[in-house]
């Protein structure tokens, strides 16, 4: 699995490409919107995670982008923040799922919840498209 990671909080950017790395998966490192987006541009992932807080051009503003080049890659959107509204932003601007930091590394049963999140969004995703061709 491709992974594209924007994160700016540098430690834990290395932290969750470290574990994720570990069990497999191929992980890009993005530092701010632009530079993922830009990524996104030259790479096909299977999963995008993109923090909302980020320099350059924040995580939906990114996202925004790249759904409006027709980029239909799963996302996460990564945030701190607990707050309703931005989830609902996150995910009227085009996201598929999202993760509230904290969460931990550590002690859970892949090295991140990420990864486990990603697989079964992409499982529900081609169940329907399943469905959508057979109906």
């Amino acid at each position: 699995m491709n992974i594209l990671l924007a994160e700016d909080e540098k430690q834990l950017s290395r932290a969750l490409v470290t574990a994720m790395q570990a069990t497999g998966y191929h992980v890009d490192p993005a530092y701010n919107g632009q530079e993922a987006v830009d990524l996104a541009g030259q790479r096909a992932y299977d999963v995008i995670i993109l923090d909302i807080m980020m320099p350059k051009l924040n995580g939906i503003e990114a996202l925004k982008q790249l759904r409006q080049t027709g980029n239909k890659t799963y996302v996460i959107m990564l945030t701190a923040m607990a707050e309703i509204d931005d989830k609902v932003a996150g995910l009227e601007a085009g996201a598929d799922d999202y993760l509230t930091k904290p969460f931990s590394i550590k002690g859970t049963p892949s090295p991140l919840t990420i990864p486990g999140t990603a697989q079964r969004g992409l499982s529900r995703r081609r169940l329907k498209l399943r469905r959508h061709h057979l109906g």
